[in-house]
């Protein structure tokens, strides 16, 4: 089973599950000209099964600059951290579970399998087919769960909380705030 870490400042984080054993990464920088262009840097570090992905900002750090990634990587994966501020973060078919985070944009999982830790703020979060303990915190957005089995705990300030859990797990609480 590998590991993944991901930062990103600006831009979206999509990670998708597959069966192979390897790891895909695609991703497109933007910035407002082609000087500050030059100057927003991806670093890929792979040790073994660990793979950390990190965006280096231009001098200065804020702007309309960044990177948008889709990654793919086997489903058994851990995913130990995708951060993003300014944009979104998506996670489908993994099965290892990890920790999701967003500062304004939306945190998506669909068809995942494991314990994922999700907070954003100024965005919403949506689980959809998934299965296992789940926790999901935002500020200025809505939590929204379609859930097969496990357990779910949520927390929402200024927003609503709608959970479907199919097969509750025994011992676990379903908790919303």
């Amino acid at each position: 089973n590998g590991h993944l870490d991901i930062e990103n400042r600006n831009g979206s984080i999509t990670i998708l599950g597959w069966d192979r054993d390897s790891i895909d990464i695609a991703g497109t920088k933007y910035a407002p000209d082609n000087d500050a262009l030059q100057e927003v840097r991806i670093k890929v570090d792979v040790s073994g099964n660990t793979a950390s992905i990190t965006t280096e900002s231009p001098q200065g750090g804020w702007g309309n600059f960044g990177a948008n990634y889709t990654i793919h990587l086997p489903s058994n994966t851990a995913v130990g951290r995708a951060k993003s501020t300014n944009g979104s973060v998506t996670a489908e078919d993994m099965s290892a579970g990890g920790s999701l985070i967003s500062t304004n944009g939306r945190i998506s999982l669909q068809r995942d399998n494991g314990n994922f830790d999700v907070r954003t703020t100024n965005g919403s979060v949506g689980f959809e087919d998934c299965s296992g303990v789940e926790r999901a915190e935002t500020t200025n957005g809505s939590v929204n769960a379609m859930l097969k089995a496990g357990a779910f705990q949520a927390r929402s300030t200024n927003g609503s909380i709608d959970i479907t859990l199919t097969e509750p797990q025994r011992d676990q609480e379903l908790r919303a705030i």
